[in-house]
């Protein structure tokens, strides 16, 4: 949601490029775009050890920096 969010308001641009997380082929086809799209725009970075964990469960405090993060873009 975030993704096409941040895309309507012009904050970011769609594309994809590669993955380099160790566990990118765990990341499902549909969020690819928006994982790649905001790792590109620094929203996101992953977690220790090079991992997106992307089966996990974000915490709250991971989520305050994906916040602080997309207010720095205004």
């Amino acid at each position: 949601m975030l993704y096409h969010y941040l895309i309507d308001q012009n904050q970011i641009q769609p594309g994809v490029l590669p993955l380099s997380y160790q566990d990118a082929g765990l990341v499902s086809d549909w969020a690819q775009e928006a994982v790649s799209a905001l790792t590109s725009a620094g929203i996101l970075s992953g977690k220790q050890e090079n991992r997106f964990d992307p089966k996990g469960n974000a915490t709250r405090a991971e989520m305050a920096i994906v916040f602080q993060r997309i207010m720095k873009l205004s």
